[in-house]
């Protein structure tokens, strides 16, 4: 063809083609005897996970589902799906727009790593949102993560300095520690453990936020940094946080002493280190706090049984001291029960004549059932900030284009009926005027 010695060229294709397959190729990166060898491949694939942009619907995915599909029937491959699990990431924008020179709104990556840290950076981000959604780094505040990892490094400092000290355990085993901190270091562990397995990565950085809160607290007014306890939720903390900050979470472990824990393969690192494992029996809780709620406002809180049932909850609840006082003057709507965590009560007047009540001043006002209270006669005063009313309404008396709160605050959708002739009824029309407005 060229008239002279050659070398025929494979590579001709685009590059969509060879990534069609190569996650195949990985499989068997020496395996010479044709593309892969099918052996390792039915080892090791299908992928567990792919991670990629949406965009990749009508592009990469879509040529490797078809070229697997092809091997499969070649008798290549023993499945048909490439990967098992898809996850979408979201996008980091900046100020509600995807980021680009055009715009100039880019975020200069490095310098944000330089001035934080990239644990901080990368925590930053994780903890924003689950990954499949995008975040807006206008609102990401990096100076907090800054401060959290802080915390975190100096709970293991002022474990390793009693230590150091000969203050330690002296050969105490968490078994001895502080109870309570065992449970929630536990607690920790498993849920923490379920919520990475989920990919719930945010949810998983806030359990280890709690975890961090305890055990600083037992340090700072428990049972104090030498307590057995506190040196098992500083190093669970150090493994837990390895996977979201590494930096940070190796300098602590190195605190604790993990350097000393040479594993199997000579490697010192916390990455190496045994995932912790929760202990069931720290799992059982012998009391849950439920929450009372009077109108959607907490008033209460009780520590009941996790196996307390919806009746016993109810009573207790309609019981409560906070409750009773919230609940004074009022009757009793409904009560929701979400046993064991939750009780909302919804309050209502006792008397429907009752609901409406005519101010000194002659207007019509509202009565606040969650606060006990009567809002009196405010023209001045919008109708977005009397939306919290529930069960009433509220009118600037004496005009006849009147401001009317109406909608989601009455029983019926009817007219608001006036027997004392002091209203104008054609009052209605703007009531349902304002009916659509808190509708929309």
């Amino acid at each position: 063809m060229c008239g002279g010695p050659a070398k025929r060229d494979t590579d001709t294709m685009d590059t969509f083609v060879d990534s069609a397959w190569y996650m195949l190729r990985y499989c068997s990166v020496d395996y010479t005897d044709g593309p892969f060898d099918p052996a390792e491949v039915r080892r090791w694939a299908p992928v567990d996970m792919y991670v990629g942009g949406v965009e990749h619907a009508i592009l990469h995915l879509l040529y490797s589902r078809f070229f697997t599909k092809i091997l499969y029937d070649m008798g290549l491959l023993d499945f048909t799906e490439p990967f098992t699990r898809l996850i979408n990431q979201g996008q980091v924008i900046n100020h509600g727009k995807a980021m680009s020179k055009s715009l100039g709104n880019g975020v200069d990556l490095g310098e944000q790593i330089e001035r934080f840290g990239v644990d901080a950076i990368r925590l930053t981000m994780i903890f924003a949102s689950p990954p499949e959604d995008d975040i807006d780094w206008a609102d990401m505040h990096p100076e907090a993560m800054v401060k959290f990892l802080g915390r975190v490094w100096r709970i293991a400092a002022d474990v390793a300095d009693v230590a150091d000290a000969d203050q330690g355990t002296g050969g105490q085993t968490a078994a001895t520690g502080d109870t309570e901190l065992r449970r929630i270091t536990h607690r920790t562990i498993d849920e923490a453990t379920r919520q990475v397995e989920a990919y719930h990565l945010n949810v998983a950085v806030a359990r280890l936020m709690e975890l961090v809160s305890a055990t600083r607290k037992a340090i700072d007014s428990g049972p104090g940094a030498a307590d057995p306890a506190v040196r098992e939720g500083a190093e669970a903390l150090a493994v837990m946080l390895s996977l979201f900050a590494p930096y940070t979470a190796e300098e602590c472990w190195a605190a604790l002493g993990g350097l000393d824990r040479v594993g199997p393969d000579g490697i010192q690192s916390v990455a190496r280190a045994s995932w912790p494992v929760a202990d069931p029996a720290l799992l059982v809780q012998e009391t849950i706090t439920c929450v009372v709620q009077v109108n959607g406002k907490v008033r209460d809180r009780l520590e009941v049984s996790p196996d307390i049932t919806e009746a016993e909850l109810r009573e207790l609840a309609l019981a409560a001291s906070g409750a009773a006082r919230a609940l004074t003057g009022l009757g009793i709507q409904r009560v929701v029960v979400r046993p064991p965590k939750l009780v909302n009560i919804v309050a209502a007047l006792h008397a429907a004549e009752n609901r409406y009540h005519l101010a000194e001043n002659g207007g019509v006002v509202a009565e606040d059932r969650r606060e006990g209270r009567v809002v009196g006669h405010q023209p001045d005063v919008p109708v977005a900030l009397l939306e919290g009313l529930d069960g009433g309404l509220a009118v600037d008396h004496g005009r006849d284009d009147l401001a009317v709160l109406r909608a989601l605050l009455l029983a019926d959708d009817h007219p608001v009926p006036v027997g004392d002739g002091r209203v104008d009824h054609r009052v209605a029309c703007h009531l349902e005027h304002e009916q659509v407005a808190l509708a929309d």
